[in-house]
C-alpha cells in the first residue's frame, strides 16, 4: 500500500462524523487492501543449481615465518622458512568442519 493511500484511509478513519456503516465499509477496504499487498510478495528463495553434493571443499591455513618466491625458467620456486608443524583445514557447507592436520598429510596431494 502506497503511503499516501494509507495516510488518506487514516484520515477517513480518524473523521469525527464517520457513521458505523462507512466504518465498517473502510475497514473492510483496509483488509483487502492489505490482503491484496501480501499476495503480491516474492516467491520464495529458489533452490541452488546445481544442488549441493556430499563433496566437502576444504581451505588449507598453513603458518610459517618467511617466504621467498623466486622466477624459474618452467614458471617459480616458492622457499618457505620456519613451517609449522600442521596445517589447519576449514569446511564450510554442507559439513563446517575444522581440522589439525600434520603436514605431510595436508599436502599429500603435490607430487614430489
Amino acid at each position: 500500500m502506497k503511503p499516501s493511500r494509507f495516510d488518506a484511509f487514516a484520515r477517513f478513519v480518524a473523521s469525527p462524523r464517520l457513521s458505523r456503516r462507512n466504518l465498517i465499509a473502510a475497514a473492510g477496504g483496509g483488509m483487502t487492501a492489505f490482503g491484496l499487498a501480501g499476495a503480491a510478495a516474492q516467491p520464495a528463495t529458489p533452490i541452488a543449481s546445481p544442488p549441493a553434493g556430499d563433496e566437502v571443499t576444504w581451505l588449507l591455513l598453513q603458518r610459517f615465518a618467511s617466504a621467498t618466491l623466486s622466477p624459474e625458467s618452467d614458471g617459480a620456486s616458492l622457499r618457505i622458512e620456519g613451517l609449522e608443524s600442521s596445517v589447519l583445514a576449514f569446511a564450510d557447507h554442507p559439513a563446517r568442519l575444522v581440522r589439525s592436520l600434520p603436514v605431510a598429510e595436508a599436502w599429500s596431494w603435490v607430487p614430489d
